[in-house]
């Protein structure tokens, strides 16, 4: 939604007040990082260090990133002998947006020579590490000036050495073997490191050699790779089927192969067991039959996966079935999203299908009618390839020159084998320019006020006569005030005009609550009316501070609160199975270990409890906790919230706890 500045980021070499033996250095620095996956260029500042104001002295713009991580720039002017310079960098993004460097300061003195830069001796880059504790090795420096050398080694686990993961060798000093190690604290199995050493004589510092390698001390088999096409139940047309699994990554980042049987349908004769380079295999089948195959992949050390459980499939040459294909959104009726597309707004949809044949590429082809399940329609688009194997697609239809009205999508999908077709269960609907409305009465804001211990009612119906349904949904901004219901009004052509009742009831805190307000939703409303789809209304509602909660439980200091449905079920005609999910509040002074919290009693017909039990951990004094589990019980009909409030007791208060606490 919103652009983001690329990360800041460090400088790297010269390291700060350092000083440089060439009038033209190298200035190199870590990559910064853009969270909207922006590509970055930087742009170099240097300065004459000359107080009291600094002189632009260089300048590189549009500097491209090295995938590296590191990215350098060289100075492209002579710069003065034994002068100070001052340097940063920015990162910019193509929105302008920018991130910074911090400033640093380099000398430029070419009668001191750079130590030369170490050699990366083991393990090598991009090799591997036998050891958790990897010892670093290098070929030591050398310095013209014959100056003291000291190495300086880091390691990370990302290449831009910024991450939480960096440790510094701190000075390393050369032994007399020509060679200096560093060994690593204990790293990570199965994780890429990366590391870095430079070579520094006390003035100046050689550039940064970069390697990086993977901690492999326990060779690990492959994962076990998982069946793509034929799918487990397909089928091929064929006398030849392409084997194909989805590919796996080793954990030591072996190269891996594929290893595949292939059994008749008895699964005690094996027709073929071969070995693939590749993900796929090529295999030849003998008669229209089923098959079983199962793989297996083996890194280069011969460690293998474990073998796939074993998938079916069928050989059909003889009766090909023609491919099949199911429009899944709209699923309802919608109207489009605006979206900016090269700097203009335009209204989309989207539309998405799935379960197509696997077994051959296909084409779909997409089309609208203004009548649903007509078949007959104008053409959105042709040509959209559907690989074999792909159960899903998508496609972003732009409605922008589409009139007002309601027009009705549907699919075709074809190979050589035949069409398949399908409509989409929704609609989009292009919405009227002056839309119908949703009248509530009475006609003030707010309609009215609810506290710990009331309800309100207020009459909802709409302002001219539908073309088609209206579904206009019910909700509250703040349930954890005030619930409303029913959960939606149904409207039509013959009782649009007949006002329906909607119930406001404080909901059951768990502490109580100051006045304040919230507001309950009515729509977008769904409907393939252009007049009223999208369609909504806000109605305020005061809530006013009342008593505390009523006692839920044996125990004064805890309460159950904010029982709320998880999911509801019919098991029978006149069986309701619900599920629910309750809070807890600690009211007292002391931490209470944990709470076992059983329903007593119910102010609902109960047929049968299948749970009557939460259980909650810990709680500090003035905390509420929610229970992880849930309580399931059947009734007679559905609880739908409103069947939960009888007289003088809101929601929630229905219900009365045994509790058993741990303090």
């Amino acid at each position: 939604m919103f652009n983001d500045p690329p990360s800041n980021f460090n400088l790297t070499a010269p390291a700060q007040k350092a000083e440089v033996s060439s009038v033209m250095p190298v200035l190199s620095w870590t990559n910064g990082v853009d969270k909207d996956g922006d590509a970055i260029t930087y742009r170099v500042i240097v300065h004459l260090a000359v107080e009291p104001h600094w002189v632009l002295e260089a300048e590189g713009n549009d500097i491209e990133e090295s995938p590296t991580g590191t990215t350098s720039w060289t100075v492209p002017i002579p710069l003065k002998n034994h002068a100070i310079y001052a340097w940063h960098v920015e990162a910019r993004d193509p929105s302008g947006a920018l991130g910074s460097s911090p400033t640093w300061e380099f000398k430029v003195n070419v009668g001191n020579h750079v130590p030369t830069e170490p050699s990366i001796v083991s393990p090598p880059v991009g090799g591997q590490s036998s050891s958790a504790n990897t010892a670093l090795t290098i070929l030591n420096s050398t310095d013209e000036d014959n100056d003291l050398i000291t190495h300086v080694f880091e390691i990370d686990s990302v290449n831009t050495f910024d991450s939480s993961d960096r440790r510094n060798s701190g000075e390393v000093i050369p032994n007399g073997s020509g060679s200096t190690t560093w060994v690593t604290p204990a790293l990570e199995e199965n994780r890429r490191y990366w590391w870095r050493v430079k070579a520094q004589d006390g003035r100046s510092e050689s550039a940064w050699v970069i390697g990086s390698f993977l901690v492999n001390a326990v060779n690990e088999p492959p994962p076990t790779p998982t069946v793509k096409n034929p799918s487990n139940g397909g089928w091929v047309t064929t006398k030849s089927a392409t084997l194909e699994v989805n590919p796996v990554v080793d954990p030591d980042g072996d190269v891996v192969h594929y290893e595949f049987e292939l059994y008749f349908d008895t699964l005690e004769q094996l027709a073929t067991s071969r070995s693939s380079d590749t993900t796929a295999l090529i295999v030849g089948v003998i008669t229209d039959s089923r098959y079983w195959w199962r793989v297996r992949a083996v890194d280069t050390h011969g460690a293998a996966s474990a073998w796939s459980p074993f998938a079916s499939f069928s050989v059909n040459a003889a009766d090909a079935l023609p491919p099949a294909i199911g429009l899944t959104e709209p699923s309802q009726p919608i109207a489009p999203t605006v979206a900016m597309v090269d700097g203009s707004e335009r209204k989309q949809v989207t539309l998405t299908w799935d379960g197509v044949n696997p077994a051959a590429e296909q084409t779909v082809a997409l089309y609208y009618a203004t009548s649903r399940f007509s078949q007959v329609g104008t053409l959105i688009v042709d040509g959209l390839r559907q690989p074999h194997g792909a159960t899903s697609g998508s496609y972003v239809w732009d409605v922008s020159k589409l009139g007002t009205g309601t027009y009705y999508p549907f699919a075709r999908i074809y190979d050589e084998r035949g069409i398949g077709r399908a409509d989409a269960p929704g609609a989009v609907v292009i919405p009227s320019a002056q839309q119908a409305d949703i009248l509530v009465v009475p006609f003030i804001s707010p309609i009215g006020s609810v506290s710990s211990n009331s309800s309100l009612t207020y009459l909802v119906y709409l302002s001219k006569a539908p073309s088609a349904p209206v579904v206009v949904p019910i909700a509250s901004t703040d349930p954890s005030i005030g619930v409303a219901v029913p959960a939606q009004l149904d409207f039509t052509s013959a009782n649009w005009s007949v006002p329906q009742r909607v119930q406001v009831t404080a909901a059951n805190d768990c502490v109580p609550t100051d006045a304040k307000g919230f507001d309950v939703l009515h729509g977008k409303v769904v409907s393939t009316d252009p007049n009223y789809i999208g369609v909504s209304r806000k109605a305020a509602v005061n809530y006013l501070a009342g008593p505390p909660p009523q006692a839920t439980t044996t125990d004064p200091d805890i309460g159950i609160c904010n029982i709320t449905i998880v999911s509801e079920q019919m098991i029978s005609p006149d069986v309701w199975e619900s599920t629910w999910r309750a809070e807890l509040v600690n009211k007292g002074s002391t931490t209470i270990k944990g709470v076992t919290a059983k329903v007593r009693s119910v102010a609902l017909p109960v047929h049968q409890w299948i749970n009557d039990a939460l259980v909650f951990g810990a709680v500090a004094p003035g905390e509420t906790v929610k229970s992880n589990g849930t309580f399931v019980v059947r009734t007679p009909n559905r609880l739908i919230p409103n069947h939960l409030f009888i007289p003088a007791v809101p929601m929630g208060r229905s219900f009365f706890w045994d509790v058993t606490s741990q303090r």
